[in-house]
Formats: structure tokens, C-alpha cells, sequence
């Protein structure tokens, strides 16, 4: 059963993203059904399930960089809207994600390859007071995972999965270097570098150092 994930659309053009789209079919479907796309150019949105993962009305640059999990140099002149489909049953997503880069590569008449770009970002460093402040006294009690406007808060995180959320509701880069589980954390998404170290180290027990990293990147190219 689909699960929408995230739909920039008004009811009647949600109901245009599923409908209008070709069913799945009954047998393995081993690549992905990649066309341009021909939702209206403000309209766009994701589903994703069971060995699903459909896109509509991104432009292809985006959906590389969300499938590769990389962020995506794009030297290419054109960079077409898509409506991208893919059932894959008998892969792991992780292999389907490989699959999927390589023919939208392939759609856009690209070539891609992996290089190391050196990024600025901040290293994760647990404290003594690491996991010390309670999910009560946050007011996450029960909480797994909270996000208004630009409040973001959660509870259990091992210090991989701080990162991957500060990865997500934030603009830089975050590192670890350690495997310390588990603490609470709450944090604004939209406070400046300096506020947010003052909100991980109150809340996490967790201190930022600047730091460097190789980070891959995906170039696509003529």
C-alpha cells in the first residue's frame, strides 16, 4: 500500500499524481519507467512503499541526488521535469537505487561518476552529559520523532542517526567519528551555527568542532 510522503499539491491534482500514472504490473519490473513529465510545472510529489519509489514533476538532477544519496554536480544544458516509476521486486532498494541512477543517467544522455569533494562540516563529539537530559524534560515523552515548523526533536538517537537528522533538517554537514548511543536532542532547524551548538550541547550533551571531510559527489556530464 502507498505511503505519500511528501505532496506539494491540492486534493484534486494528489488524486492526478496516482491516477493518471500506469498501474503496476504484474510481473518483476527491472528498470524504472523514466518520461518526461506531464504534471503542471508547479506540481510535484513522491510516494514510496514496498519496493516502490515513484517521483513526479522534479527535475532529474533532484531525483539523482535523492536516489544516489549524494549531492549531484549537474553539467548537463538541459534538466528535464520527470515522472519516474519503479517496481522492484526481487531487489533490495539498495540495489534498485543503483539501478535507478544508472538509466536516469542514461535518460538524460549523461555520463556520471563518483569523486571525492573535500566539504566543510562539524564533527559530532559526545560529552559527559551525553544522553543525560530526559525525554520528559524536553517535553518528548513518548516521542520518537517531532518536527513543527522549525522545531525539530527527538528521542533514543545513537550518535549516527544525530547526525543523519541534523543531515536532514539542516543546511551543512555533519560527521561522527564515534558509535556513543543513545540521547534526546531538540534544535531549530533555522537558528544560526551558534545558537544550534548551544542547543546540542544543552540538550544532547553533544559539542560541534569544525571540521573537513572528503564527502563523494556524483558529476554528471556530457
Amino acid at each position: 500500500m502507498l505511503r505519500i510522503l511528501t505532496v506539494l499539491l491540492s486534493l484534486p491534482l494528489l488524486f492526478l499524481l496516482i491516477s493518471s500514472y500506469p498501474a503496476p504490473v504484474e510481473e518483476s519490473q527491472s528498470v524504472p519507467d523514466i518520461q518526461e513529465s506531464t504534471l503542471p510545472r508547479n506540481s510535484r510529489g513522491t510516494a514510496s512503499g514496498d519496493n516502490l519509489m515513484q517521483y513526479r514533476g522534479y527535475p532529474a538532477s533532484y531525483v539523482l541526488e535523492q536516489l544516489s544519496g549524494m549531492p549531484v554536480t549537474y553539467n548537463l544544458d538541459d534538466d528535464p521535469r520527470i515522472d519516474f516509476y519503479y517496481v522492484y521486486p526481487e531487489l533490495t532498494t539498495e540495489e534498485a537505487k543503483k539501478v535507478a541512477v544508472q538509466k536516469l543517467v542514461e535518460f538524460v544522455g549523461g555520463q556520471a561518476r563518483e569523486i571525492p569533494v573535500a566539504t566543510a562540516g562539524y564533527l559530532l563529539q559526545p560529552t559527559d552529559a551525553f544522553g543525560q537530559v530526559s525525554e520528559k524534560d524536553l517535553g518528548l515523552e513518548g516521542t520518537i520523532k517531532s518536527v513543527h515548523n522549525s522545531e525539530v526533536g527527538a528521542t533514543e538517537l545513537s550518535l549516527e542517526s544525530l547526525a543523519e537528522l541534523l543531515n536532514t533538517h539542516r543546511q551543512e554537514k555533519f560527521f561522527v567519528d564515534d558509535t556513543a548511543c543513545c540521547t534526546n536532542v531538540r534544535f531549530d532547524s533555522d537558528d544560526a551555527v551558534i545558537e544550534l551548538r548551544k542547543q546540542l550541547l544543552a540538550t544532547a550533551g553533544v559539542r560541534l568542532k569544525s571540521t573537513e571531510r572528503k564527502v563523494p559527489m556524483l558529476q554528471v556530464t556530457k
